[in-house]
């Protein structure tokens, strides 16, 4: 975790002014081959003294008013176009709220967090395969039905978008494998835990 270039793992981070009042952490999936490019918005709402964290999922293809008079964009063309600085000026814009903090999450540090929580299981509504447009290929492949997932398949459950392109769907995945994954250890996993796997995201400046 990084802010204003410091680096978040000292005693200082995460701290609240208020009980009441959480920290915002923005949380941007982006894939190993292409950095420049996200799959996953998040933004977390950390309350540190009362141990919870709420998540908003918001799906890439989010429409916002573009800046300068370029009209309607997505949160996915605006962090192409400026990066996580601009992602997090705009996602600030759309609550009304100040996101110190931020996590950049690529398939590395994503199974760690894997490593860490162990994968979840659960059912997969449609057969997914997806082909690598450059090698061709097989690069997701997972079958219908209720398994345990695997770090692979998991990350790929993430990834997925089907023919249609439908980007609303993926989001429908992303927040049932994290739902999944909270409802099985909110019980016996720490915060303290959490913030471990934190620390060992990757962070790509922009």
């Amino acid at each position: 975790w990084r802010t204003n270039g410091q680096n978040l793992a000292g005693k200082d981070a995460f701290s609240q002014t208020e009980a009441d009042i959480p920290v915002y952490t923005l949380i941007v999936g982006v894939d190993d081959e292409q950095p420049q490019q996200c799959n996953f918005v998040a933004l977390a709402a950390v309350n540190k003294d009362k141990h919870h964290v709420d998540l908003i999922v918001l799906p890439d293809n989010t429409k916002i008013e573009g800046r300068k008079e370029k009209g309607p964009q997505t949160l996915a063309s605006v962090y192409g176009e400026g990066g996580l600085t601009l992602l997090q000026a705009v996602v600030e814009d759309m609550f009304h709220i100040v996101i110190p903090y931020y996590a950049v999450v690529d398939q590395e540090s994503f199974q760690s967090m894997m490593n860490i929580f162990g994968t979840p299981s659960l059912y997969v509504e449609q057969s997914m395969v997806h082909r690598d447009a450059a090698s061709g290929e097989v690069d997701i492949n997972i079958h219908q039905g209720y398994q345990d997932m695997t770090n692979d398949t998991a990350f790929g459950y993430m990834r997925y978008v089907n023919q249609e392109g439908d980007t609303l769907a993926r989001t429908m995945h992303q927040e049932r494998l994290l739902k999944t994954m909270w409802e099985r250890e909110r019980n016996h996993v720490s915060l303290g835990t959490a913030f471990r796997v934190w620390r060992q995201w990757s962070h790509i400046s922009c």
